[in-house]
């Protein structure tokens, strides 16, 4: 079992934001979030990971794959990917009818039928309190404030490692583990 008491960063409660694995804590003073995925067992992150529920959104099949792949080898199994932002706000909000919203959101933010940041939108504006990871090949200090005026969770440069991409989300995925206890 693992538990994240306090969160990734602490948040406002009083205890310390360091995750308990089988019952001993694993506490560094000066690690990341990225340090602690990288120490625990890998049984233990796939176990961590694997109830969570992932969507990948992009037009480009082998990005959607890419990634589809990285985050089933991090453990997260239930990943659903889609081409299509108009199909993604619909399984976005379906979700949350079910009461089983996505963990998080990756999506690419140029698209030709909805834009990313056109997704984002439509997603904050029914209050959908949901991680959001942009990738995008836009580079720019606008787009970049664009997307954190939005309240993106974490912005994602194409192209991109395998590293990069596990480093948001394990960032990403303790942030929301740790508010899940």
């Amino acid at each position: 079992m693992i538990r994240m008491p306090g969160g990734v960063g602490g948040g406002n409660r009083k205890e310390p934001a360091y995750p308990i694995v089988d019952g001993r804590s694993v506490h560094h003073d000066n690690w990341s979030p990225w340090d602690y995925y990288l120490r625990m067992p890998k049984n233990v992150r796939k176990k961590a990971y694997k109830e969570m529920d992932a969507l990948v959104i992009d037009d480009d099949l082998y990005i959607l794959r890419a990634i589809e792949l990285i985050l089933r080898d991090m453990g997260i199994v239930n990943v659903e990917i889609t081409r299509d932002p108009t199909n993604a706000l619909a399984m976005i909000h379906d979700s949350f009818i079910v009461q089983r919203p996505f963990d998080f959101v990756i999506c690419d933010w140029m698209m030709p039928e909805m834009s990313g940041i056109d997704l984002l939108r439509a997603v904050r504006k029914h209050d959908y309190e949901l991680p959001f990871i942009m990738l995008t090949a836009k580079r720019t200090e606008d787009a970049v404030n664009e997307a954190k005026g939005l309240d993106v969770d974490a912005y994602l440069a194409k192209p991109f490692t395998q590293d990069q991409v596990r480093r948001k989300v394990a960032t990403i995925a303790n942030r929301v583990l740790s508010d899940g206890n």
